[in-house]
């Protein structure tokens, strides 16, 4: 039986990113799932400012689709003001075309732009790996 090769991945250099110096200047945006003890599994989606590490926005449920986000990200756009960004992980969670619409579709929108690294999202899977069931 053959190996399989191993993906390669292009080295880029990796920029810092600027760091937020007032809030609701950045928001960051993900997805969290877990599952209950019964076993249904449901999924969070969560917003929070990246200056000030306020949760804005918590919304559970068992299924999240873009219109929904996209709900979500108007209702809190109303009650605080548009961000300059929105900064989500490098996940395929957030490639609906409805979700990246809602920043561009409007002058002064908030620009979506994705994180090069997921770290918190691999911390957060250890943590699930070692913790017994």
């Amino acid at each position: 039986m053959q190996s399989r090769r191993r993906k390669r991945f292009r080295a880029e250099a990796r920029v810092p990113q600027a760091l937020p110096t007032r809030a609701n200047e950045v928001w960051r945006m993900d997805y969290m799932h877990d599952e209950l003890a019964g076993g249904r599994k449901f999924r969070t989606l969560n917003l929070v400012d990246g200056y000030t590490r306020e949760a804005l926005r918590i919304e559970p449920d068992a299924s999240l689709p873009g219109l929904r986000v996209v709900r979500v990200l108007e209702g809190l756009r109303e009650r605080r003001g548009t961000p300059a960004a929105i900064q989500v992980d490098n996940g395929t969670e957030f490639t609906s075309r409805v979700v990246e619409s809602v920043g561009v579709s409007e002058p002064g929108g908030a620009a979506f732009y994705r994180a090069r690294q997921a770290h918190a999202e691999r911390v957060h899977r250890e943590l699930q790996r070692e913790v017994p069931r």
